[in-house]
């Protein structure tokens, strides 16, 4: 063991190094009677289950699982970039409200949604826990998603509330069921965030509390046609980059953005190549 990189709720992720490669790698441990107590066991599994299918460059890989008594590890990729977060979050620090290059933001959201749409078609999974948290950035300057705590597979909908306040969808947010446009409404947030440096749903700048972005969520939520007024007038992204926010922050499920719409749209053209 090199370090711990951090720690959660039920466990620790440290930096390894094998011994005889020399590579290095993300060890995950999680704690059997600390996910027993809060009734989360199953939810390592589906974890386990889709990193060790087959991969894709944008999600991070599973190398090796094991367990002791106490803990359960999984050996996975290191990306040494850090994540999202930390690299807005120092943006935010030199001047508030301040997010990444279009371009930069535009490769990002490329990459997470080419993720993101593979969880989806070929696993049947829904990730739900998308944020800068848990995108984490390799020595390319390429994205690899983590943290699969919260994904599941789903065949038509799932009613569990979960996911992160500032970024929950609409009907998330009001328990009515939810599936794969779930995801995509998350990257829009995710988006809007890492462009303009918060998040649409918060006041500029302000700690809103959980309670007060629910509302917030819901308010929007309720016209199920009518765009946050913070994203119809935002110009930072083009007028391309607006219609993606839009698209993505539909409340309207059978309205909303998705792969398809992605893939080809004008502002995504320059970003990847599959989305030629």
């Amino acid at each position: 063991v090199v370090r711990v990189l951090g720690r959660g709720a039920f466990g620790k992720v440290s930096l390894v190094q094998h011994k005889t490669s020399h590579e290095k790698y993300a060890l995950k441990t999680l704690n059997k009677k600390m996910l027993v107590a809060v009734k989360q066991s199953k939810g390592a599994i589906p974890e386990r289950e889709v990193l060790k299918q087959k991969g894709h460059p944008c999600i991070v890989r599973l190398y090796w699982a094991f367990q002791d008594d106490e803990s359960l590890h999984m050996v996975l990729d290191y990306p040494p970039g850090g994540d999202l977060y930390d690299r807005i979050e120092e943006l935010r620090e030199a001047a508030p409200g301040t997010g990444f290059p279009v371009a930069r933001a535009r490769l990002y959201a490329a990459e997470i949604a080419l993720g993101v749409g593979h969880l989806h078609d070929a696993h049947g999974v829904i990730y739900r826990d998308l944020k800068p948290e848990n995108v984490l950035v390799d020595t390319r300057g390429y994205v690899k998603i983590i943290d699969f705590g919260f994904a599941k597979k789903v065949v038509h909908r799932t009613y569990t509330f979960c996911g992160t306040m500032e970024y929950i969808a609409p009907e998330v947010a009001n328990c009515r069921g939810h599936a794969f446009p779930a995801d995509w409404w998350t990257l829009g947030v995710l988006l809007y965030d890492i462009s303009h440096g918060y998040t649409p749903f918060t006041a500029k700048g302000e700690a809103d509390s959980d309670m007060d972005i629910i509302r917030a969520i819901k308010r929007h939520g309720a016209d199920a046609d009518a765009p946050p007024l913070e994203i119809a007038k935002s110009a930072l992204l083009g007028a391309d980059g607006r219609k993606v926010l839009l698209g993505l922050l539909r409340p309207n499920v059978g309205r909303r953005y998705g792969a398809a719409q992605l893939k080809g749209h004008n502002f995504f053209r320059k970003a990847s190549p599959a989305f030629d």
